[in-house]
């Protein structure tokens, strides 16, 4: 499995953002701009790691999930 998916939402909600939470790998998310239903009951930092919705955070964040 890969240490990290960043999950970016496409011209709706990210369809596979379930599926990638269900996986064995940190999910870097974009803010997202449509939620799925279930985003709301998600913590940052527990379930996902958040990136901000402009991507400013987006290097931070990997380099701090991928370095050992």
């Amino acid at each position: 499995n890969d240490k990290a998916i960043i999950d970016i939402d496409g011209n709706s909600w990210s369809s596979r953002f379930a599926d990638l939470l269900c996986m064995n790998s940190l999910v870097l998310k974009v803010k997202p701009r449509w939620m799925d239903y279930f985003f709301l009951e998600l913590q940052p930092w527990v379930h996902y790691v958040p990136v901000h919705a402009n991507m400013s955070n987006l290097v931070e964040m990997v380099t701090k999930v991928t370095s050992d």
